[in-house]
């Protein structure tokens, strides 16, 4: 599932009526710009008023100077990260479903990867070393109709990992 573009969220209009004065659609075409753009100004700038522009930079600034223009990036920001919330939260839900399928046909390979990929969205791994030992939480979850901790069950899906990674080896050393 790839995350929708800019325009198709659903994103509210927050200038007051009788208020400042509109948006051009070349200024909220800059602001949806710099949203793309990650907050590179210059970048958005050229990309809505062309390369030739001079100091890009500098006009860009200037239009961020508005109080219409800089609240309406606002909003686009909010919008795309309650977006990317959503979907982060609908990526666990699937990774647990993966997990929950895998569990049932017996494949703890699976499963742990399903788990791992998990904790790595939700920033409980880094590349440097496994989980910080300062965040563990006390999560329980549904397996086969037993309530265990998370890290009960990860210590049961290693252990079969180790096994099956065993069984495999004494196989391929019999082959020989």
């Amino acid at each position: 599932m790839s995350a929708p573009a800019l325009s198709e969220l659903s994103i509210p209009d927050t200038s007051p009526p009788n208020g400042p004065v509109p948006l051009t659609p070349e200024e909220d075409a800059f602001a949806v710009a710099v949203v793309e753009f990650g907050g590179n100004y210059r970048g958005a700038y050229q990309s809505i008023f062309g390369h030739d522009t001079r100091s890009p930079l500098a006009s860009a600034l200037k239009l961020l100077a508005r109080p219409e223009v800089s609240s309406r990036i606002r909003t686009l920001a909010f919008a795309v990260q309650d977006h990317n919330l959503l979907s982060k939260a609908e990526h666990m839900f699937q990774m647990a479903q993966i997990r929950d399928v895998a569990l049932e046909q017996n494949n703890p390979k699976v499963a742990y990867t399903a788990e791992r990929s998990r904790g790595e969205v939700m920033g409980w791994y880094n590349k440097a070393a496994e989980a910080p030992q300062d965040t563990a939480l006390n999560i329980l979850i549904n397996v086969g109709g037993q309530t265990v901790s998370i890290e009960q069950h990860k210590a049961t899906l290693v252990q079969r990992v180790e096994s099956i990674e065993m069984v495999e080896q004494d196989a391929n050393w019999n082959d020989h």
